[in-house]
């Protein structure tokens, strides 16, 4: 997992967040920590932010306005609640969080998105979500949620 923090001398304040995958691929472009954007600059970024990790600094070349930078990827445990369907108790899991180690913390992230998609599918909406700290503890993110 990658991550790049955008910055801009003048089109926005704050920061964008380009997210890649294992693979290399785009995997969330996050523009939760920007204010003063415009319609036009988020326009550009999608378009500028490469698909494949390699193009990124390729892409940002020419572009002085634009800082782009490469910082570490850690998974907080708030990073994990904000995408875990259900809130209940998570005080309790967020106990456990600090025992995953940081691979295991990042595959339970990654899960708590797909198991959020596997309950949203309409056979599956009626389906009571498991508590937080059993998703942890028990391991279930190691199940393939996609699949079933």
């Amino acid at each position: 997992m990658r991550r790049f923090k955008l910055t801009s001398t003048g089109n926005f304040k704050g920061y964008a967040e380009a997210l890649y995958d294992i693979n290399g691929i785009i995997w969330r472009i996050n523009f939760a920590n920007c204010s003063d954007i415009s319609k036009d600059a988020l326009k550009w970024f999608k378009t500028a932010i490469p698909v494949c990790v390699e193009n990124m600094e390729a892409n940002f070349k020419n572009t002085p306005a634009v800082k782009v930078e490469e910082v570490d990827f850690e998974v907080t445990f708030d990073d994990f609640k904000r995408e875990y369907p259900y809130k209940r108790n998570t005080h309790l899991a967020e106990a456990y969080w600090p025992k995953l180690t940081s691979s295991k913390q990042y595959s339970a992230f990654i899960a708590a998105i797909t198991y959020r998609k596997y309950l949203a599918k309409p056979n599956n909406k009626w389906q009571t979500p498991m508590l937080p700290e059993k998703f942890l503890k028990e391991e279930q993110w190691r199940n393939d949620w996609k699949a079933l």
